[in-house]
């Protein structure tokens, strides 16, 4: 258990269960078992509301959060999405703005920076990728 004293509000406790090494200048946190995002100072920057820590990535400041084993995709500034639509989620190592996301049995592709656009990929796996997110 972690415990940090926000010294802009003094008083303020705030109660941590676990913390995941920062990645950039976020660091995913969890507490009362739901997971969120904090910054270098240790404000919170997206509420703990996610079932799996929701790892911030890319220069983009994406990050990945689950809600009763589906996931989505949403960035820092925009925080919890409004819905989870995928079955499965990978990062493409050294693309900071694609995802291969799983939906329904089929891969699609998406390039968050220029908006979601995916197309659709008839492949029943993928490999060589960074990381999974997946229940």
């Amino acid at each position: 258990m972690l415990i940090r004293l926000n010294w802009a509000d003094i008083g303020e406790i705030v109660i941590i269960d676990d913390v995941c090494e920062f990645n950039g200048d976020y660091a995913t946190v969890c507490k009362n078992g739901k997971w969120g995002i904090i910054d270098q100072i240790g404000q919170v920057v997206v509420p703990f509301f996610s079932d799996t820590p929701c790892w911030p990535h890319g220069a983009f400041n994406y990050f990945v959060s689950s809600r009763n084993d589906h996931f989505a995709i949403s960035t820092i500034k925009r925080g919890i999405p409004d819905v989870f639509p995928y079955d499965e989620v990978l990062i493409l190592v050294g693309h900071d703005n694609l995802f291969a996301v799983k939906k329904d049995s089929l891969w699609s592709i998406i390039d968050i920076k220029g908006g979601i656009s995916p197309f659709t990929l008839q492949v029943k796996s993928i490999s060589g990728y960074g990381g999974s997110y997946s229940s």
